[in-house]
């Protein structure tokens, strides 16, 4: 099978999704909404102490994310990712109360769940996933350095 659409691309999506950046901004405007809060109540010091605790808390979560994406991103750029093609196997979908999808592909397994500051494909059937059983797919991937195998490319075969 050579005529495969694209599904998912991580070098042409926006860096951890608009849901993601939607949860930093609202975010960022407790940061600041809730110091505001405190300042205006004459307590300036917990107001100083509340945004720098805040403030930790945000950069740990997303200094986190974007060293993995930037990780990601290196590998596309310098071509060191993998490709399997094959027919999807051993399918098995995420599940309220199970979130991750796992799948055997070309000899090689892989899974992923859904989370908003991870790189790469993330879509589970519960979000509107494009992987089942039987599907014949051309999957890139990249083990990444903290043991995971992130798929950046997914391609499904047409009239599969």
């Amino acid at each position: 099978m050579g005529d495969y659409t694209t599904v998912f691309d991580f070098a042409t999506r926006l860096p951890f999704g608009w849901q993601a950046w939607v949860m930093i901004a609202t975010i960022i405007g407790f940061a600041v909404a809730v110091p505001l809060r405190f300042r205006r109540a004459g307590r300036t010091r917990w107001a100083f102490i509340t945004f720098l605790g805040i403030a930790a808390v945000v950069g740990a979560l997303i200094s986190s994310a974007v060293v993995q994406y930037v990780e990601v991103a290196r590998a596309v750029i310098n071509g060191r990712v993998q490709v399997a093609e094959g027919t999807v196997s051993n399918f098995a979908g995420a599940q309220r109360g199970q979130p991750v999808e796992a799948f055997q592909l070309g000899g090689q397994q892989f899974s992923y769940d859904y989370g908003l500051l991870k790189p790469g494909y993330n879509a589970t059937q519960l979000w509107g996933g494009h992987l089942r059983d039987g599907e014949h797919v051309r999957v890139t991937y990249y083990d990444s350095s903290w043991n995971e195998r992130v798929i950046t490319k997914v391609e499904v075969a047409r009239g599969a």
